[in-house]
């Protein structure tokens, strides 16, 4: 797979810290917890997300972004492989980013926190047309975190109750990519033969009849997909976490939890860590 190359995201040391700067030619806002550092593009959409090993996106086909699908048509932003379908705006600040845009009647306000090993994603949108709009709402993106930790572009993948994850199979330390559901109504999915969403009928479909890889090892991407009604003037605020780590990290030893992952990805783990010893 072609690598591309951008700036690596802005490392910040200690504490919480704020900051605006360029990417190329694009501004762009950066935070960092000392855990997780998150740099967001001009238009909104993510950047890289990095910790203490390295990247999770900002290799091979750098996509990760979000997206709609309305009575305006389908709508697309991800900045990093220069998908630019909505008129918006980044502001950092110290300890949050806020991206505003528009697409069609309706008008959107996405904010990034950090939190430990998770970057908390809300994505505020109103309706201000004169008539109800139904609407498919994404976010997705294709996790490469192996590269940076000497290993390939392939993840175990993996669709649990309120979850999915996607761990590198190669390269150390195993670390994992989770996208943890809020609202019971999302749908998480993995995109099967693909890296990203680019058209309405490809998210229709995903929407219907999400994919489950039921820890297959494949280069493909993640997604969380909406879909909502909003009655002129009517808000809506679409709430999801990505978390990033280890298993030991990332992953609550609770009940079941581990039975449902499969003995065979966390003998796998186990394996990985004895022969990094």
């Amino acid at each position: 797979m072609k690598k591309f190359g951008l700036a690596q995201a802005l490392v910040l040391a200690g504490g919480v810290l704020g900051s605006v700067g360029f990417l190329g030619t694009a501004e762009a806002a950066s935070i960092s917890n000392g855990t997780l550092t998150l740099d967001v593009n001009a238009t909104g959409s993510i950047h890289d997300v990095t910790n203490a090993a390295g990247g999770f996106w900002n290799y091979g086909y750098q996509t990760i972004g979000f997206g709609i699908s309305s009575s305006a048509g389908f709508g697309r932003e991800d900045a990093n492989v220069g998908a630019g379908s909505f008129a918006g705006a980044t502001v950092g600040g110290a300890t949050t980013i806020v991206a505003t845009g528009s697409w069609g009647g309706l008008n959107y306000t996405r904010t990034y926190s950090l939190s430990g090993f998770d970057v908390n994603i809300s994505t505020l949108i109103t309706n201000v047309g004169t008539g109800s709009e139904t609407f498919k709402w994404f976010d997705a993106g294709d996790p490469d975190q192996g590269i940076p930790r000497s290993g390939g572009f392939a993840s175990f993948n993996d669709v649990l109750p309120g979850y999915a994850i996607a761990t590198n199979s190669s390269g150390l330390p195993p670390d994992l990519v989770k996208w943890s559901k809020t609202d019971s109504s999302a749908v998480l999915t993995f995109i099967p033969g693909s890296l990203e969403i680019s058209n309405a009928s490809q998210l229709d479909a995903l929407y219907g009849t999400p994919y489950d890889p039921n820890l297959a090892n494949e280069d493909i991407g993640i997604a969380i997909i909406w879909e909502k009604t909003l009655a002129a003037g009517d808000s809506i605020t679409l709430n999801y976490i990505q978390s990033y780590g280890t298993p030991d990290d990332i992953l609550v030893p609770e009940p079941g939890t581990f039975a449902l992952l499969g003995a065979g990805v966390l003998g796998l783990f186990g394996a990985r860590r004895r022969k990094a010893a």
